[in-house]
């Protein structure tokens, strides 16, 4: 189960209405949670017939500073880096179309992984 501060979001394609896949955002800190951004691959794309396509999944987990009852969550120019960051994570995992999981999302050359975000 997903804390309450979690949101799920699909994507699709806005050309044919085609679902690419989900992202999960994890924004604000909590007790016990992972200390800092990261982008995670909660499924990778794989395609097991042509009408038949597993699709990717991610969760960006960042700890930025949550809104109060009076003010809104405001984002330091470093926070707004790290978030476009990891959203280029979260969005290479996604829009992907890799047959084979092995090739799916960041599984690509090491030194390409950072090239999307």
């Amino acid at each position: 189960m997903w804390h309450k501060d979690v949101t799920m979001y699909q994507v699709k394609d806005t050309n044919t209405s085609k679902l690419l896949g989900h992202f999960y955002l994890d924004l604000y800190p909590r007790d016990d949670k992972f200390n800092h951004a990261a982008c995670f691959t909660l499924t990778k794309r794989h395609r097991y017939t042509d009408s038949n396509i597993k699709l990717s999944a991610a969760a960006m987990v960042t700890n930025l500073s949550p809104p109060s009852d009076s003010e809104p969550s405001l984002l330091s120019h470093d926070d707004v880096v790290t978030f476009f960051h990891e959203f280029g994570h979260v969005m290479h995992n996604i829009c992907n179309e890799a047959n084979y999981t092995k090739f799916s999302g960041a599984a690509v050359e090491q030194d390409f992984v950072e090239m999307p975000s």
